[in-house]
C-alpha cells in the first residue's frame, strides 16, 4: 500500500537495454500490472506507476520504439479479466476522484491535473538515475504524456475500441495547463511531423495507419482540446472521464 501511495517503483534502466531483452521486461511489467489485487485499493494504480516510469525512461533515452511497445504490445488484464493496452490505462485521467484525495492528500478540483502533478512529484526521485536534472525531467515527463495522449488517440479512433469515435477526448497531463510550455511542445512536434512525415517516431512504429497526415490531425486535436480545457468554456471539462478502456489489440 505505501509503495503504491508514495511511488516506490523500479528504476527503468531497461529503456536503453538490448532489444532482445525488451520482451522479457514488457512481460514482467504486464504481469505486475495485471495482478493488482492486494497492492492498493485502486487496481490500475500500479500499472500507471510502472508505465509512467518506464515510458519516461524510454522518452529520455529517445527509444520511441520501446515506448510504443510498452504502451500497446502487451495487454494488461484488469480485475474483470478484460485485456487492455497500457495506453488506455496509464494516463492522467484514469484515477477515480474519490481515491485521488487519498493518493494526493489534496482536495483540488481538477482530478486530471492533480493526478499528473502527483505522478510528476513522486517519480522524480526514482528517475534520478535515468533523467538528470529538473529541467530534463520536466521535458521528458511532458513529452511522455503528450506522446501517450497521441497513442491513446490512435488506438481509440482507429478501430481498437468496439465503439470507435473519430475524435476521442485525449488524456491531458500537466503540460496542458501550462500555456507557454504546451504551445512550445506542440509546435515542436508539428515541425517534427512535417519534416519527418512517415518517418516520424509514432508513424514509423505503425500508429495512425502509418500516415503522417493522421498524426498531424491528432496533434491538432490535442492542441484544440487543451486550449478548450484552459479557456473555461462551459462543458469544456465535462465528459473527460469514463474513457474507452477495453477492446482488441489492433
Amino acid at each position: 500500500m505505501e509503495s503504491c501511495r508514495h511511488g516506490r517503483v523500479f528504476r527503468p534502466r531497461w529503456a536503453s537495454t538490448n532489444a532482445r531483452h525488451l520482451p522479457h521486461w514488457l512481460d514482467s511489467i504486464a504481469a505486475i500490472a495485471s495482478r493488482p489485487q492486494g497492492l492498493c485499493p485502486w487496481p490500475d494504480y500500479p500499472a500507471v506507476l510502472l508505465c509512467y516510469a518506464a515510458g519516461i525512461g524510454a522518452v529520455a533515452a529517445e527509444r520511441y520504439e520501446t515506448l510504443v511497445s510498452l504502451m500497446i504490445s502487451r495487454p494488461f488484464k484488469d480485475v474483470s479479466g478484460k485485456e487492455r493496452p497500457a495506453a488506455l490505462v496509464a494516463h492522467a485521467d484514469t484515477i477515480p476522484g474519490t481515491w485521488m484525495e487519498f493518493v494526493t492528500e489534496t482536495r483540488a478540483t481538477r482530478d486530471e491535473k492533480r493526478f499528473s502533478l502527483h505522478l510528476h512529484k513522486i517519480l522524480r526521485s526514482p528517475l534520478d538515475a535515468v533523467v538528470s536534472g529538473p529541467r530534463a525531467y520536466d521535458a521528458a515527463f511532458d513529452l511522455f504524456e503528450c506522446l501517450n495522449a497521441l497513442i491513446y488517440y490512435s488506438l481509440a479512433s482507429n478501430g481498437f475500441s468496439p465503439h470507435p469515435v473519430s475524435d476521442p477526448l485525449m488524456p491531458l497531463g500537466r503540460f496542458a495547463w501550462h500555456d507557454v510550455d504546451r504551445a512550445a511542445l506542440i509546435s515542436r512536434l508539428e515541425r517534427e511531423i512535417e519534416e519527418q512525415r512517415d518517418e516520424w517516431c509514432l508513424v514509423r512504429c505503425g500508429l495512425f495507419h502509418g500516415d503522417y497526415a493522421r498524426a498531424m490531425h491528432a496533434l491538432g486535436e490535442l492542441r484544440k482540446q487543451a486550449e478548450e480545457l484552459n479557456s473555461g468554456r462551459p462543458g469544456a471539462a465535462a465528459g473527460r472521464h469514463g474513457r474507452l478502456t477495453s477492446g482488441r489489440i489492433p
